[in-house]
């Protein structure tokens, strides 16, 4: 599945992110973390959509989830290049 959060500065783009990759491991549409490819154009963007995916999961009892945050597929896209190589 494929989803884009497209907009200007502080339009909420971090908020929609965080809630798609939330929403999708609590409906089953992805069954673990590691299923979730994120990219963003600054690594302080993805360290905040880590944050705060890692946040909501705590909160909504997704420990096990939680855990695995910092090492999934959410980067910019040098980041995401350079992991594979």
């Amino acid at each position: 599945m494929r989803r884009y959060a497209r907009g200007p500065c502080g339009g909420g783009k971090t908020f929609t992110l965080t809630r798609r990759i939330v929403h999708s491991l609590e409906c089953g549409f992805v069954s673990g973390i590691d299923e979730v490819l994120a990219i963003t154009f600054t690594s302080k963007a993805a360290g905040e959509i880590k944050s705060r995916v890692k946040g909501a999961l705590k909160a909504c009892g997704r420990t096990d989830q939680a855990l695995l945050v910092d090492s999934a597929w959410i980067s910019t896209i040098h980041g995401a290049c350079a992991r594979m190589l």
